[in-house]
């Protein structure tokens, strides 16, 4: 397609009448107008998501060419992702402004040295090729710019891109200009605060909350937007004098990204802490910290992702230095695993592995390495390695799996979303007999499609039932667990927009957003990559819905003893095995500070309990079997912790 552009002309009746030579300077850039902010950040286009009604992207950019081009020539606008010099583009980079269509206002001048202007034409392209094109006909002469007017649909996604521009050659190869422009999709619009802490200090620590302006109240399929840091006053409270602190404007970050901003606290007094935040200039919007445990004899609880993707696995978007700065940054995530697709085109194994040893710092962030494998028959699994490694080609077939990796010590795998009735993608989700794949010792009970615990949950796989696999397949993890397969229990967000620890999913074609990304929370004595393995792989762990809550179980022969630390009021606590509700634990629900039909936003945390502990008695009859702890909040997230039986 693009071969045939590079002949065509400004007029029908004019042909071309020069090739583009492989040795021009091309001294071009492409530049936003919009002037430079203060700080020397790069310019910013910003628009918001397209759910919001008339969500558009207007900008003016300059193709300058202090460097003449030829006649023949052709000007392509090209959308991707950058991390370093590697580029994401075309049909591996998923999501993106929309293609050109009948909305769209894309005016391109030639604006010549002595200020004639003349309009150029501009053909819409399909994704593979580039965005749009110019062809240049009469070349562009020294001095002369193109200026661009935009006028687009935005996308119903928060994404980070970035426009470029390239010249194509008669002979189809391309050349790059400089310059880019970055392009944020982002809402402005601000309904609460995110509030998060660490899992535990020691007394008297230095303590930094993170605090994210939010857009949205999330719930089951709802979700809620970072917003960039505005200018204002937050107003802190908690166990100490209540304070204030100036906000400037996308404080901590770089203009590109949505940020936290860094909350320095005073020193915690001993005890399970929670701090309460307001804006002064809108008192409505507010925010309770998940709870913190002030002890130096404190279990320590780590949260992070075991399952998350970018562009690197394909049909995602984001960047890997985009994720784990995210991650570490702003969602104050303690370790993440950027679970790639291992088929995907632009897998890299030596340098995921690189990234995982650069961007660890053993107690601050822990960054795991491995890979998705996915079969339509037997369903999809990721590998966790113990320490970062280059990953080996997939395998096909489970049972090529389970020769390869089914009983390397240095590798778990978690089998996930095996409700999912995926069509080409997942037909069927087989978990293998039981000890065949012994480390198949982990199993993801709710990401963002949904909860594959059970059939009929409260969160069915993308909202709705019939998107689940038929019962008959008992592919969902309690039938695994009645078949005797050994599988403790975590939570991931199987992210597909280099947002791990986000409130949002993906957006699927019914126009829905899931949210409520899980988290899986580790019980490790540090944090570093064995001692968060070792804890996974003895089941000293629990996934959430995202919920930062505390959740400790002890089992002894007939009895469960619980502590619970709420992030918002409890609902329920239960004790069920695969097959037996054992016991079961309601609380009333109190006001909330905000309330829709999709969230719930508490923000006092004396109203309703936040905090319990409760013993359960269970019947010897039960004794050899797993049980299972389920935690549910009154702002609709639950939590879920497996306790195994003796001899597992």
């Amino acid at each position: 397609m693009l071969a045939l552009l590079a002949g065509a002309c400004d007029s029908p009746d004019e042909p071309p009448s020069a090739v583009l030579p492989a040795d021009l300077p091309l001294g071009l850039a492409l530049v936003h107008e919009r002037p430079a902010p203060p700080d020397g950040r790069p310019p910013l286009i910003e628009a918001l998501p397209a759910d919001r009604p008339g969500a558009r992207v207007r900008a003016a950019l300059t193709l300058r060419c202090p460097d003449p081009l030829p006649p023949a020539t052709l000007l392509v606008i090209d959308q991707g992702q950058f991390d370093g010099d590697r580029c994401w583009r075309g049909p591996e980079f998923r999501y993106a402004l929309p293609e050109l269509d009948a909305t769209s206002r894309v005016v391109v001048r030639r604006v010549a040295a002595d200020g004639r202007v003349s309009t150029l034409p501009v053909q819409p392209l399909a994704r593979a090729d580039g965005w749009f094109a110019v062809a240049l006909n009469a070349g562009l002469a020294r001095d002369e710019a193109l200026a661009l007017d935009l006028d687009v649909a935005s996308n119903p996604l928060p994404l980070e891109l970035e426009l470029f521009a390239e010249v194509l050659q008669a002979d189809g190869v391309r050349r790059a200009l400089p310059g880019r422009v970055p392009v944020r999709i982002v809402d402005r619009s601000i309904d609460w605060l995110r509030v998060l802490l660490p899992a535990q200090a020691r007394p008297g620590a230095a303590v930094t909350a993170k605090v994210l302006f939010m857009s949205g109240l999330s719930g089951p399929i709802a979700s809620s937007l970072d917003a960039p840091v505005p200018a204002g006053t937050l107003e802190v409270s908690g166990p100490f004098e209540r304070f204030t602190i100036a906000l400037s404007p996308d404080a901590n970050g770089d203009g590109r990204l949505p940020t936290a901003f860094d909350l320095p606290l005073p020193p915690l007094p001993h005890g399970l802490q929670r701090i309460a935040v307001a804006w002064r200039e809108q008192p409505a919007v507010r925010g309770l910290s998940n709870p913190i445990a002030v002890d130096a004899a404190a279990a320590p609880l780590w949260f992070g992702n075991l399952h998350s993707h970018t562009a690197v696995g394909g049909h995602s978007s984001g960047v890997p230095s985009q994720a784990l700065r995210y991650a570490r940054d702003v969602t104050r995530l303690d370790f993440l695993s950027l679970s790639e697709h291992r088929e995907a085109p632009g897998y890299d194994a030596a340098w995921l592995e690189s990234l995982a040893n650069e961007w660890s710092a053993p107690g601050r962030f822990v960054v795991f390495n491995g890979y998705e494998w996915t079969d339509a028959d037997w369903g999809h699994r990721h590998a966790l390695f113990r320490t970062p490694r280059a990953a080996p080609p997939a395998p096909s077939g489970l049972p090529a799996l389970a020769e390869q990796l089914g009983r390397d010590p240095d590798v778990l795998l978690v089998g996930h979303h095996s409700l999912w009735n995926g069509g080409a993608a997942q037909r069927r989700f087989l978990w293998g007999e039981p000890d065949t794949l012994p480390r198949q010792c982990l199993a993801e009970v709710f990401s963002w499609h949904g909860s594959s615990l059970e059939h009929d949950s409260r969160y069915p796989m993308h909202g709705n039932h019939e998107q689940e696999l038929p019962r008959q397949f008992e592919s969902d993890i309690l039938a695994a667990l009645r078949r005797g397969h050994r599988l403790f229990l975590v939570a991931d967000s199987d992210n597909h927009l280099g947002k791990p620890g986000g409130l949002i999913g993906i957006e699927w074609p019914k126009g829905r957003r899931y949210a409520f990304q899980g988290v899986t929370v580790v019980a490790a004595p540090t944090l570093d990559h064995d001692a968060l393995f070792r804890a996974l792989e003895r089941g000293d762990a629990y996934g959430t819905t995202g919920a930062r809550l505390r959740l400790a179980a002890t089992r002894s022969t007939d009895r469960v003893q619980l502590v619970v630390n709420g992030s918002a009021p409890l609902s329920a606590v239960e004790l069920r095995t695969p097959t037996t509700l054992l016991a079961r634990r309601d609380f009333p629900a109190p006001a909330p500070a905000a309330a829709t039909e999709r969230a719930r936003l508490y923000t006092d945390p004396a109203a309703g309990t936040f905090d319990v502990t409760l013993d359960f008695d269970v019947a010897p009859t039960h004794a050899a079997e797993p049980w299972i702890v389920v935690v549910e909040q009154h702002d609709f997230h639950s939590a879920w912790k497996l306790l195994a039986p003796p001899g597992w």
